[in-house]
């Protein structure tokens, strides 16, 4: 059969009266279409469209079935306040009424989205956003604080609570940030979740340090570090980019970037070594020893102070 979409009415007369919900509920249950969300152009989501090449199925989002006469029924609706104020109607759940007084509000399969938010779940009142999270009666709202099925179970209807609403939460998405090193495997060199629209912490870049192997270079030539381009072909050119200033939109990597020098041009500096005031040199606290290989040139003096020998772990020291 041809997909149906929209609302359809049904004018039966009073003495005839309909359940609205056998009708939804059977055509819910029986009717399954590919559809793909429409957002307005403040990636609000305006509602869904037929789409055989659609992200993904949902039963029966795009029709509704009203009667002029229905007969009771106890309604379990699902709402997604826009960033505009404006409702909408994602998920409607219509049950008959019996007398055994146990009937709960029912859990939607229904899954709702927002452009570079995520869902994460359903509540009984409407959140507000600040910075992308969702507060309630200025109380941040977590996963752990969305309704769950078990709890729905326990929400019954009765005569004078015929509808229960509940309301969709999201968060701000974060993108997956990688910092690689220019070697041949790629090497992950630190990972960083960032919020969507944010730039980078300086924090989390700045104190890395990475090495290149330069064993394929002359004995007095090593590999120095410069800074990180956001392709591997500027890496490889020994190019770096101001990643401060980046708002990060999507997942993204960054790659480690080295020029060659002679051993002779620099020596370890201070964030590597610590001078100790007898005049040696030991790791500084902040190293990570792991990390530290390569060539390393190693001043004979420092701050006017003669280098007496290196100490290695404390306890040991190899003198000049």
């Amino acid at each position: 059969m041809p997909y149906i979409t929209g609302d359809v009415f049904i004018n039966n007369d009073a003495a005839n009266p309909i359940s609205e919900s056998k009708l939804q509920n059977y055509y819910k249950n029986n009717t399954t279409v590919k559809v793909s969300p429409v957002y307005d152009t403040s990636g609000n989501l305006h509602g869904y469209q037929v789409d055989e090449n659609g992200e993904y199925f949902s039963t029966f989002p795009l029709l509704n079935i009203f009667v002029a006469n229905a007969k009771i029924a106890y309604v379990t609706k699902y709402i997604d306040v826009q960033t505009t104020g404006i409702e909408t109607e994602v998920d409607v759940i219509k049950i008959e009424p019996d007398e055994s007084g146990t009937q709960h509000a029912q859990m939607t399969s229904v899954i709702p989205t927002r452009m570079n938010y995520d869902f994460i779940g359903w509540a009984t009142e409407a959140p507000e956003y600040r910075d992308g999270k969702p507060y309630i009666n200025d109380k941040i709202v977590t996963e752990d604080d969305c309704v769950t099925a078990e709890q729905m179970n326990e929400m019954f209807f009765n005569s004078t609570k015929t509808t229960i609403t509940f309301y969709a939460v999201y968060t701000i998405h974060n993108w997956t940030v990688k910092f690689l090193n220019r070697d041949t495997d790629l090497t992950v060199i630190h990972t960083i979740n960032v919020q969507h629209g944010k730039t980078i912490p300086e924090s989390e870049y700045k104190s890395l340090y990475p090495s290149l192997d330069d064993s394929d270079l002359e004995l007095t030539e090593v590999y120095a570090f410069l800074g990180f381009a956001n392709s591997l072909d500027k890496a490889k050119e020994g190019k770096v980019d101001d990643i401060s200033k980046d708002e990060i939109t999507s997942d993204r990597e960054y790659y480690a970037s080295y020029t060659k020098k002679s051993v002779y041009d620099n020596v370890l500096d201070a964030k590597w070594i610590y001078i100790e005031p007898n005049g040696k040199i030991r790791l500084a606290d902040s190293a990570d020893p792991s990390k530290l290989n390569g060539k390393i040139t190693l001043p004979s003096m420092v701050n006017g102070i003669t280098v007496a020998g290196i100490s290695s772990t404390g306890s040991s020291s190899v003198a000049f």
